[in-house]
């Protein structure tokens, strides 16, 4: 029982840390720009939904290994999770000098949270395609 505990415990230790990861990002005031404000633009909107993307799928993991929650249920409330620490990080960045709490922010990790889950979907129903045709070749 204690190593299933252990196992199920260490399952959140990529979200947790993660989280640690954006928060310790979204506490520095200055962000270095690059030289053209297109690119500046397009980098820091697509590392946002890189990163959220990342954390659904990390919070997915906890869920599917460290909960008793069924895997179907797991998607919806890994992107809500997702989203919610989202808008606790925007939050928190308005207190922040020098940074600045955007509405918008907030949809672009959603945006990215979603794009994760969906990939997850993905990638999970063509393992399970790819175990039912092995399974089919033995008989």
């Amino acid at each position: 029982m204690r190593k299933k505990s252990l196992i199920h415990r260490a399952a959140w230790l990529p979200a947790a840390v993660w989280m640690g990861i954006i928060f310790y990002l979204s506490s520095q005031s200055q962000v270095l720009p690059l030289p053209s404000p297109l690119l500046d633009l397009v980098v820091k909107k697509s590392s946002h939904m890189i990163g959220y993307g990342l954390l659904a799928w990390f919070y997915y993991l906890g869920l599917a290994v460290g909960s008793d929650i069924a895997l179907e249920e797991a998607l919806p409330w890994a992107w809500g999770m997702a989203l919610f620490y989202a808008a606790t990080d925007e939050f928190h960045q308005g207190f922040v000098p020098g940074r600045h709490s955007a509405p918008l922010d907030v949809i672009i990790d959603g945006v990215g949270a979603l794009i994760g889950i969906i990939l997850v979907k993905w990638i999970s129903q063509r393992a399970s395609a790819s175990e039912r045709s092995s399974y089919e070749k033995v008989l």
